[in-house]
C-alpha cells in the first residue's frame, strides 16, 4: 500500500512555526522519478528516496540525482532501479540496493559513492525486490528466492526455501522479536528462517 500511494506522489509535510505546509514534489522539481520505491532520512537530515529511475537526495529545497548514466563519476551508481536502502548509523553510510545487481554504498556526509558489493543476479534471470538487515547480514528478496548478503566477507548466498524449479517471488521480509527472519512467498505463504543458523523453522 505504502508503496503504491508513493507511485503517484511524493507528499512531505513540513511543520514551520506550528503552521502545516504542504507541497507536491515531481520529477519537474528535479525528482528522479513518480515511481518511489522506498524512502529513508538521514542522521544529517537528508532525505533519499529510491526511484524507478535512479537514487534521489532531497534537502528540503533541491535534489541531486544518482543514476547509472550520468557522466559525475561521484553520483554514478550502478542500476537504473532502486529497489530499497538502509541506514549504517555507526558509520554514517547509506546502502542502496539495486534491482540486478546488488549494492552500492554512500558516505552520507559526503553524498559520495565509497563502496560497490556486486553480484550478477542477471545470470539467473533474477531481479531484487527488497532487503532487511540483521546484525551483520542482509536478507534480500527477490523474484525467484531468498539471498543473504554477509557485512564481513561481501558474499552472497541463496537460501534453498524447497526443491521446487518455481520461481518464487518475495515481496516483502520482515523480522520477529525471536530473530526469525519472516520471508512472504508469493504463492507458497510465510516461510519462517532462524537468522543465525540460516536454516528453515516453519512454512505457513
Amino acid at each position: 500500500m505504502r508503496s503504491r500511494l508513493l507511485c503517484f506522489l511524493l507528499l512531505l509535510q513540513f511543520t514551520i512555526s506550528a503552521q502545516s505546509i504542504q507541497k507536491k514534489y515531481t520529477q519537474t522539481d528535479g525528482l528522479s522519478s513518480y515511481n518511489v520505491r522506498s524512502l529513508i532520512k538521514d542522521l544529517n537530515g537528508f532525505l533519499w528516496l529510491c526511484t524507478q529511475d535512479g537514487l534521489s537526495k532531497f534537502d528540503g529545497v533541491n535534489f541531486t540525482n544518482y543514476s547509472n548514466s550520468t557522466s559525475n563519476k561521484n553520483y554514478r551508481i550502478d542500476f537504473s532501479d532502486c529497489r530499497s536502502l538502509f541506514l549504517d548509523s555507526a558509520k554514517g553510510r547509506l546502502w542502496v540496493m539495486g534491482t540486478d545487481v546488488g549494492f552500492n554504498v554512500i558516505d552520507c556526509n559526503t553524498g559520495v559513492i565509497v563502496e560497490r558489493y556486486l553480484n550478477d543476479f542477471k545470470a539467473t534471470d533474477n531481479w531484487l525486490t527488497t532487503c532487511k538487515r540483521v546484525e551483520n547480514n542482509v536478507w534480500i528478496g527477490s523474484n525467484n528466492g531468498l539471498w543473504v548478503f554477509n557485512l564481513q566477507t561481501h558474499i552472497y548466498k541463496k537460501i534453498p526455501l524447497n526443491n521446487s524449479n518455481v520461481g518464487q517471488r518475495i515481496n516483502t521480509i520482515s523480522v520477529d522479536q525471536f530473530g526469525h527472519i519472516l520471508a512472504f512467498v508469493n504463492g507458497t505463504g510465510l516461510i519462517v528462517i532462524d537468522a543465525k543458523s540460516k536454516q528453515i523453522v516453519s512454512k505457513e
